[in-house]
């Protein structure tokens, strides 16, 4: 695997957290340019520029997630116990998890149990 491809990938499990940092970061100052009143709509899910980011984060969590499960499932240099243990890791602990994947696995990782 490329250096390219392995940051690629890296910059796709750090998104989520980035994303969530800067909103969080960015939250207060956004709501306090709000002119007072309703600060959205009732039926607007993710309302303003957060709610934007927030979106974007769990949109590119998820496809990290499916991306690290699928290449772990081919990934025949880790054992079966492994790698079902990481796939459950993977969906259900992602924010965790996949920067933890990614550094173990592929960037670590010399191209000595890749399959796919």
């Amino acid at each position: 695997m490329s250096t390219l491809t392995k940051v690629v990938l890296g910059v796709l499990c750090i998104g989520p957290i980035a994303l969530w940092i800067v909103s969080i970061l960015l939250s207060p100052i956004i709501q306090a340019e709000v002119p007072s009143g309703r600060l959205f709509e009732p039926m607007d899910l993710y309302p303003g520029p957060m709610g934007k980011l927030a979106l974007a984060g769990i949109v590119i969590g998820v496809i990290a997630s499916i991306v690290f499960a699928v290449r772990t499932f081919r990934d025949k240099g880790i054992p079966k116990e492994e790698r079902i243990r990481w796939s459950i890791l993977l969906l259900l602990g992602n924010l965790v998890a996949l920067p933890i994947y990614w550094f173990i696995y592929v960037w670590r990782n010399n191209g000595k149990s890749q399959n796919g």
